[in-house]
């Protein structure tokens, strides 16, 4: 029978064991990764919304798309008065949804945790015909916009990832004619007799789910408790940048004109991103909502705003190629053992103390992030429970060590972790 001190000498020797396991579990895990390129310089979808009945069905698909706000407005003393936007005109009322087959190049239907996401840009070109736009790199904070505070040269230009919602659950790029796809040219609202019958049922997400079309000044939410939400500063996938010829970054406050180019650089230290693009991987497609907060002349704000090609179209005012690009660069990890964080073939003691050891990190190669979602955290500990003891079936046999009982490994975790909460709390 194994005791405590046993188990804690065999714990030391571990720990002193620990920094080669974490540095090899990465070539373990990769022993049998393969690495893929997926690139689209014309997505198969790319769709321009703006809620007027002219612009829904295939109205929307055209060679431009602009991306503007409406979420202000002026009163008859001619006074700045906010209101919520609703299901049926959005604080976001003109934006580009991009989407593009990925299954040709990445196979879908793995785990999505399989999908290690190395690199993904998205280039954009802004046509500039709607005037000039001074360059913002740094996302909005709703509260600043709402009150004139903040000190930021403009507005940036977002990218978010796509919501769907009543009987929208993927995309369809080649005419499926299930109720559950969503083809190039379908409506965004739902529509009969020439009138909306419901609110929008595609919208733009971030990282944590949330629908963020009217998240400046609150209102109507695809997502939100009641359909309901309170103001709120979303975080975007990736705001656009600007560089110049030299590949040095634009100052905020250059103009942005016609033929400009904006890549938006995936952040993929942020768990939520991650996520997304995995389960977006697994299901063998990417789609993503590109738009801004620049209010037109019309409501309160400038006049100028981002008007970008679309459609790689031979003819008409976009015959030079200018649609959006999409790279993205994945890794297919090896189907390894579930819970066997240092890669040995065993799911045991030696795990638990890489976890112990990485629990609370996030971002980076960490052994221990058995899900893969960029953190090290309660569900990586569980993902180790309820594997614990289980060998590799694809590895060589091992002589295997006697481990304490599984539940006294897992309340000696549950300590460390909640005493790390609280030194962080501290």
């Amino acid at each position: 029978m194994v005791t405590v001190r046993s188990w804690l000498s065999l714990a030391l020797r571990g720990m002193a064991a620990a920094a080669f396991a974490w540095g090899a579990v990465v070539g373990n895990r990769l022993a049998d990764a393969e690495s893929l390129a997926f690139v689209s310089d014309d997505p198969e979808i790319e769709m321009w919304f703006y809620p007027v009945s002219s612009a829904n069905g295939t109205g929307s698909v055209r060679d431009r798309g602009s991306s503007f706000a409406t979420y202000s407005f002026l009163d008859d003393n001619n006074e700045v008065q906010f209101y919520g936007g609703d299901g049926f005109d959005s604080s976001r009322r003109g934006s580009v949804m991009l989407a593009s087959d990925t299954s040709e190049v990445v196979p879908a239907d793995l785990a999505p945790n399989r999908y290690q996401i190395d690199s993904l840009r998205v280039t954009v070109t802004l046509m500039g015909s709607v005037g000039d736009i001074p360059y913002d790199n740094t996302a909005d904070d709703s509260l600043q916009l709402t009150t004139a505070g903040g000190d930021d040269p403009g507005n940036p230009i977002e990218l978010w990832g796509v919501g769907f919602d009543g009987d929208y659950t993927k995309f369809g790029f080649n005419g499926e004619a299930g109720a559950e796809y969503f083809n190039s040219g379908d409506r965004r609202w739902p529509i009969a007799a020439g009138s909306f019958t419901g609110p929008y049922q595609v919208y733009a997400i971030d990282p944590a789910g949330n629908d963020v079309e009217n998240s400046v000044f609150g209102g109507y939410s695809a997502t939100g408790e009641g359909n309901e939400t309170e103001q709120f500063t979303p975080t975007p996938f990736a705001v656009g940048k600007a560089y110049d010829n030299e590949g040095v970054e634009l100052t905020p406050g250059t103009m942005l004109g016609a033929g400009r180019e904006l890549a938006f650089d995936f952040d993929l230290t942020n768990a939520g991103v991650v996520s997304y693009l995995q389960n977006s991987l697994a299901a063998g497609q990417l789609g993503l909502f590109l738009s801004s907060l620049h209010q037109p002349l019309a409501h309160t704000g400038e006049i100028a705003y981002p008007d970008f090609f679309l459609d790689n179209n031979p003819s008409g005012p976009n015959p030079n190629g200018n649609a959006p690009k999409i790279e993205l660069n994945v890794t297919i990890l090896d189907d390894g053992l579930a819970g066997d964080f240092s890669g040995d073939g065993v799911v045991d003691g030696a795990d638990l103390l890489l976890w112990q050891q990485e629990a609370g990190h996030s971002g980076g190669a960490l052994a221990s992030d058995g899900n893969d979602d960029g953190v090290v955290d309660q569900a990586d500990l569980t993902l180790w429970r309820d594997h614990f003891g289980a060998p590799g079936e694809s590895l060589p046999a091992v002589a295997a060590v006697p481990e304490a009982s599984s539940c006294l490994l897992l309340s000696l975790a549950a300590a460390a972790f909640a005493g790390m909460q609280r030194r962080r709390c501290r």
